[in-house]
């Protein structure tokens, strides 16, 4: 059984519109991170570099987005829609963040790790000198990443910090999630070439 281990967290939260999102973004995000965007029609992972938004190809944030993370070791800046042109974030960070509030959790391990789908790579495409790889398995899921890989195997994770609380009969109950980054092969970070 493991000890309870309240650490600090910093957290921004609010509404804005889809319009409101892109600010917010480069106001907050100050360092390349992974992107998941969810949208009506589809899944796309990607990065944020340098301002700029780098999937497989170009991909404007539209009236279509249901969810987007952007998530790196450190961080994640989090938009969900609620309704028509309004979404929700979150951004919950490690490191100490002056206009944030302080909240404290705990976390059951540092950094769980879930497999990902994809385990044969079928083909490679490159977008603004970032290499995809187009990952598919004998289901006919497919996923493409940011990453050029060989070889995948189930050997490719997803990392995820659970928050954790307890009410005051010491009941522990989830408050959020993060992601953290991509791993493979003996959780050895993936980092992106260029």
């Amino acid at each position: 059984m493991s000890s309870i281990n309240f650490r600090d967290y910093y957290v921004l939260r609010g509404i804005t519109t889809l319009e409101g999102i892109l600010p917010l973004i480069s106001s907050l995000v100050k360092t390349d991170v992974n992107v998941i965007m969810y949208e009506d029609h589809g899944v796309s992972i990607g990065l944020y570099r340098d301002g700029v938004f780098i999937f497989e190809s170009d991909k404007p944030l539209t009236k279509f987005l249901q969810e987007i993370r952007l998530f790196n070791e450190n961080c994640e800046l989090k938009f969900i829609r609620i309704s028509e042109n309004q979404y929700i974030y979150r951004f919950i960070s490690d490191e100490n963040i002056a206009v944030a509030e302080v909240v404290q959790y705990d976390t059951i391990s540092s950094n769980t790790q879930y497999l990902l789908y994809g385990t044969r790579v079928e083909k490679y495409t490159e977008n603004k000198g970032i290499t995809f790889t187009h990952l598919t398995e004998t289901s006919g899921v497919k996923v493409v990443l940011p990453f050029k890989l060989d070889n995948v195997n189930n050997n490719l994770a997803i990392g995820v910090i659970n928050y954790i609380s307890y009410d005051d009969e010491g009941i522990m109950y989830f408050v959020d999630n993060r992601l953290t980054n991509f791993y493979f092969n003996n959780k050895s970070l993936l980092r992106s070439e260029g």
